[in-house]
């Protein structure tokens, strides 16, 4: 049994993460979390909850003793300037505690444009890149996923959960990938029996344009959901004056200068091929209960 700790555990990928691997035999699951209320409502019922705070790390790594593993599932802030950045700062923090708690494995989400935009100056990938290669050069073993879009971000568009926002940007085709399927390569990740420190590359099965990936979950979902078209230039004018649609402003600009007709075939051998289609996501959040919100 592999006994393995997930920091960010309530967070919209998370929480996939979570819901798989406390169904994996092989793994002994425990989520950590500063809001141990808030965690047993979004969380399986069976899940053992911990309360572990990135900002201590000297309970943290007390908290970490005995973990063979550890995931992290961390956001980074919708502005360079805030005080605390859990994706880079948290991140760290808890590279020194799973070291100091003689942990062996460490897992961290990163983002596709690190591998594809080297030498791109947005500050999140800036900050990304930066951290993936201070895991790298740790004496942990360190596994780095750097995914595409995944299919929960679809449903974080919806304003009141009526009305679903689509950016108008152009008709790439994006690899989505499901929240679901993404946990299942964490769980081989986790068992794999390479040592080797690595980055993989995830990305969902099939290239779909934003605009068609917005009709067919609206399409498939049991929720009664009317798109509405985002046009460029409101979303300039928000970023303007928000730091939360400049953030989003600034992703569509990387995620759109990327390459997505990428080779995912090492990825797929090594933690397996990703099932799930759009239409298979929208109808598991009626099972779920879990329709992601920001």
């Amino acid at each position: 049994m592999i006994r393995v700790g997930i920091i960010g555990a309530t967070g919209i990928l998370g929480r996939p993460i979570v819901r798989v691997l406390r169904k994996d035999s092989e793994i002994d699951l425990v989520a950590f979390t500063r809001n141990i209320d808030h965690a047993r409502r979004v969380l399986p019922s069976d899940t053992e909850i911990q309360h572990a705070d990135l900002t201590d790390a000297k309970a943290l790594i007390k908290k970490l003793e005995g973990f063979d593993a550890l995931h992290l599932n961390l956001a980074h802030p919708f502005s360079q300037k805030a005080r605390f950045d859990p994706d880079r700062d948290g991140s760290i923090v808890a590279l020194t505690a799973a070291r100091e708690a003689g942990i062996k494995h460490i897992l961290r989400i990163s983002a596709l444009e690190v591998s594809a935009l080297p030498d791109s100056t947005w500050w999140v990938l800036q900050r990304k890149r930066e951290t993936d290669q201070r895991f790298l050069e740790s004496p942990l073993r360190c596994t780095i996923f750097r995914p595409s879009w995944f299919m929960e971000s679809l449903p974080m568009f919806a304003v009141a959960k009526r009305f679903l926002l689509t950016p108008r940007v152009p008709r790439t085709g994006l690899r989505w990938i499901a929240g679901e399927d993404y946990a299942r390569q964490v769980a081989a990740a986790i068992k794999r029996p390479d040592d080797a420190s690595r980055f993989f590359e995830i990305l969902g099965p099939e290239p779909v344009p934003f605009a068609d990936a917005v009709h067919r979950f609206i399409a498939a979902s049991h929720r009664r959901l009317i798109r509405i078209p985002m046009p460029r230039a409101v979303l300039h004018l928000a970023a303007s004056a928000n730091p939360q649609p400049r953030y989003l402003r600034d992703l569509l600009e990387a995620t759109f200068a990327c390459d997505h007709a990428r080779n995912a075939d090492d990825t797929w051998d090594q933690l397996g091929r990703p099932q799930m289609t759009i239409e298979d996501y929208a109808k598991s959040i009626e099972t779920t209960g879990d329709f992601p919100q920001k």
